[in-house]
């Protein structure tokens, strides 16, 4: 996702607006035409406390969180998920 946003960019939200629903034949499906602005943006993937992004966003600086559920952060218990207490972001 990095790469994408650094290289080719995305547009503003009125030109490639979300889909009201899922279109009926996905490979069929492809994106709009897009005439305007694309902005580019270098970032890095850093990992983190909530700690630290709070204090981030307290000094002022914009955070993009991306969160990706995977198996470590879940533990299932009699059909249950319950918070892996020990999974670090």
């Amino acid at each position: 996702m990095l790469e994408v946003i650094r290289d080719i960019g995305q547009p503003l939200e009125e030109f490639w607006p979300y889909l009201t629903q899922e279109p009926t034949w996905l490979t069929q499906w492809n994106p709009p035409s897009i005439s305007g602005t694309f902005y580019k943006r270098i970032s890095e993937l850093l990992r983190c406390s909530a700690d630290e992004i709070l204090r981030v966003l307290d000094s002022g600086l914009p955070v993009v969180v991306y969160y990706q559920f995977d198996k470590p952060m879940f533990s299932p218990e009699w059909n249950v998920l319950r918070l892996n207490v020990n999974f670090r972001i």
